[in-house]
């Protein structure tokens, strides 16, 4: 008996040798798997700082479009604070702008247009915005008054749209110019003046102060930004300017040039920004300018200092005695409109004052 049982141990052992190496391998694939989930994390989403455009990917040839997207993050419809100036007209357009980017992989540019709420508001930029290859969400990081009147408004939006696919995630932040119409007491989807511009690569040679804003951690800018002074143009004295109010605390630019109506809105004036002489700041140490209005509060402070060092214009919610030009109305109760010097050639008047506007009742949506 025990003869035997020796005898089975002995036939078993040649079986057990070939399983040890499977088994090492199998460890040693497993153990490689899980390192590479931890290299990878959650920083493969990239988020675009403007020197690496948002990818192009052109649809297959065969017409075939690859579900291996990754998910993305979800995020609730944009909801604007109670103390904004019409925020019914800042929901209108940031929750529709959600909705054009906010698609899944083989949507084309018409469907995401019409879902949007507005097939020939939203047609032309459904071009630039939707790409049938990969899935996209939409944030609203804030939405700003670009200019109002009685009966229309600019909404500059500031939209990051995150994008995935089989080749990975990226994320672009575009300052969007939404017009809209007052009709029988509603605000309605009128048209996409402005995408924010279009990107650019970053170049080798840029002005010191250009080079410190881009660097500087408190001064945080959409793409649309940072493509505008990737291409040059921008006030380099507005951009000085910009880096030493950012000591006083953290910024948050809304716009530059891109993304910002050409002229004055309502008005025949050039606007500032198209010359590169303005910059708009919404939000000062994280809190947005529309919750800061009290006196005293961090970008109150801020816009006092920006004005004593001498600024050729500042809106703001307040106005500053001084030399240079200080300012408010309905338009810039969100945010501070900063210009260091005079446009060369520009016309005198009153600069980016709006168009006295009615701000008592809100309107619905």
């Amino acid at each position: 008996m025990a003869a035997e049982s020796f005898s089975r141990r002995r036939r078993h052992r040649p079986r057990r040798r070939l399983l040890y190496p499977l088994l090492a391998l199998a460890t040693a694939a497993l153990t490689l798997a899980l390192l590479t989930l931890a290299t990878a994390g959650p920083g493969t989403e990239e988020e675009s700082r403007g020197d690496v455009s948002l990818r192009v990917e052109p649809r297959p040839a065969d017409g075939k479009v690859s579900q291996a997207a990754p998910s993305l993050p979800t995020t609730a419809p944009f909801e604007p604070n109670r103390a904004e100036v019409y925020p019914s007209a800042k929901r209108l357009a940031g929750r529709a702008l959600q909705r054009l980017v906010t698609y899944g992989p083989g949507t084309r540019p018409a469907e995401a247009a019409s879902a949007a709420g507005g097939d020939a508001v939203f047609r032309d930029a459904a071009r630039t915005l939707v790409r049938p290859s990969v899935r996209s969400t939409g944030e609203v990081l804030y939405a700003q008054f670009g200019g109002l009147t009685a009966t229309q408004a600019s909404v500059m939006v500031l939209l990051r749209q995150r994008t995935a696919s089989a080749r990975g995630r990226s994320a672009v932040t575009r300052t969007v110019d939404v017009r809209l119409r007052l009709r029988a007491g509603k605000w309605r989807l009128d048209r996409i003046a402005s995408l924010g511009g279009s990107p650019v690569r970053k170049p080798s040679k840029l002005s010191p102060a250009a080079r410190r804003v881009l660097a500087n951690p408190r001064i945080k800018l959409p793409d649309s930004a940072r493509w505008d002074i990737y291409r040059g143009g921008i006030d380099p004295a507005l951009l000085a300017s910009l880096d030493g109010a950012a000591r006083l605390g953290s910024l948050a630019v809304a716009v530059l040039r891109s993304g910002h109506p050409v002229e004055v809105f309502g008005t025949d004036r050039r606007s500032a920004h198209t010359d590169g002489y303005a910059a708009d700041i919404w939000a000062v140490n994280g809190l947005s300018v529309i919750r800061q209005r009290a006196m005293g509060s961090p970008a109150h402070r801020l816009a006092r200092q920006l004005y004593d060092a001498g600024s050729a214009q500042l809106g703001s919610p307040w106005v500053f005695a001084g030399l240079g030009t200080s300012f408010t109305d309905a338009v810039h109760q969100d945010h501070l409109h900063v210009q260091r010097r005079p446009v060369p050639g520009g016309r005198a008047g009153p600069g980016e004052a709006a168009p006295d506007v009615r701000t008592g009742a809100e309107v619905s949506t």
